[in-house]
């Protein structure tokens, strides 16, 4: 969640941010960081310490992680230049909001004694449903000159993630499509429109939901 000038919150992917630097904080930032390793040495020598109260602190953590591990792996020449974190995957794992699911599920108004975005039809006692002004039809059928990672990095599986983002918020549901390859075609991702069977061999836990 990020926060502009003019006060407007919403959901901004990493890489459209950077850092912004003030003179004023140096002092307290140098403080921050002789305050961790405080609690290091604190630690190092068996003392009990207070959990920190920041709910931001685990997120500036997992960020801290993600960035290092991706720096190492590109060191080695495991992944290739300009691969990052997906930013998409991480708002998934943050909650149901983005799934498909969220927005299946019928949603109550606070009286809890209608719906809130469904309409109900009284003369025949039956949900009606809500005309669409605009319909959009996406389909997506190959992507090419998708770099090639390293021998050492074990491919569980590929998948493209999709939503509609406004450039300030994400505004649908994250929908997930699982790509195919061929080894003649390392680079080269397609798609099939059609849905795979419970059987089938290539579905497995790391479809899409």
């Amino acid at each position: 969640m990020a926060k502009n000038a003019k006060g407007n919150k919403g959901l901004v992917p990493r890489t459209y941010l950077e850092p912004h630097h003030k003179e004023e904080g140096h002092e307290s930032g140098e403080e921050g960081s002789e305050g961790d390793v405080e609690v290091a040495e604190e630690r190092a020598e068996g003392a009990q310490v207070e959990h920190r109260t920041d709910s931001h602190w685990s997120a500036v953590q997992k960020a801290l992680s993600e960035i290092n591990t991706v720096d190492v792996l590109t060191t080695m020449g495991a992944i290739p230049a300009g691969f990052r974190p997906s930013t998409l995957f991480q708002l998934l794992e943050e909650g149901n909001q983005f799934r498909a699911s969220y927005f299946l599920q019928p949603e109550l108004t606070p009286s809890q004694l209608a719906f809130r975005d469904l309409l109900w039809d009284a003369k025949t006692g039956t949900i009606r449903s809500r005309a669409s002004r605009v319909s959009l039809i996406l389909t997506l059928w190959s992507c090419k000159m998708i770099p090639v990672p390293g021998v050492s990095i074990q491919l569980l599986s590929r998948h493209v993630r999709l939503c509609l983002f406004d450039g300030n918020k994400v505004l649908s549901n994250i929908h997930t499509v699982r790509a195919t390859w061929q080894p003649k075609k390392p680079r080269t991702w397609t798609f099939s429109p059609q849905p795979k069977r419970l059987n089938d061999r290539m579905t497995s836990r790391y479809d899409a939901h």
